[in-house]
């Protein structure tokens, strides 16, 4: 979904994606991941996302008339893209099931996962044939573990999106100040015996 321009449908990707099949491709990866398709490509919360991305991501290299503009309008924006792109487990599931049920090749879906429950809900439904996770996995780096046998007290993404405004600008971390504290302590403690 490209704001106020028409992009690619969805209908016209799994048709790109059956050639693709058809071309050899092991299996395809449904997301929103372009950087024109903001706020879309990155559900969740959004307050702070523009001066993030200003002050440390890949805006930082904009020309000083730019940044200010988007400060000016970061308080607009950012309501708006709170309310109209709030996110939630499996947001690409309903354009991950339409690969599916035109494919043979596995489908895998990305799209905030980080619980059992939503993981499995998505492969046994059949609405996709595996899940990924990015930014769950960099508040939890052992999200393999912890979703087969949960910690107490694991971290767990809270999709703040800092990660990814600082993207382009700085190196990629957890940038929720109590996600990553819990995250650096179960890190560096010693496993329980």
């Amino acid at each position: 979904m490209l704001p106020l321009r028409k992009g690619a449908t969805t209908a016209e990707l799994v048709r790109v994606a059956k050639i693709m099949q058809d071309d050899g491709v092991d299996a395809v990866e449904i997301s929103r991941g372009h950087y024109e398709s903001w706020p879309g490509m990155v559900l969740g919360h959004y307050m702070g996302f523009i001066r993030g991305q200003v002050e440390e991501g890949s805006g930082a290299m904009m020309s000083r008339r730019r940044r200010v503009a988007m400060l000016a309008a970061a308080p607009f924006i950012e309501r708006a893209a709170e309310r109209l792109a709030h996110g939630g487990e499996g947001f690409n599931l309903p354009y991950a099931e339409q690969f599916t049920a035109e494919l043979d090749i596995p489908v895998i879906c990305v799209g905030g996962f980080h619980t059992t429950e939503g993981m499995e809900s998505a492969i046994v439904s059949g609405r996709c044939d595996a899940v990924s996770a990015a930014r769950a996995m960099i508040a939890d780096p052992y999200l393999f573990q912890n979703v087969q046998a949960p910690a107490p007290g694991r971290p767990v993404c809270g999709y703040c999106n800092g990660c990814i405004a600082r993207f382009g600008g700085t190196r990629i971390d957890c940038y929720s100040d109590s996600i990553r504290a819990r995250r650096d302590l179960m890190i560096t403690s010693p496993e329980p015996a």
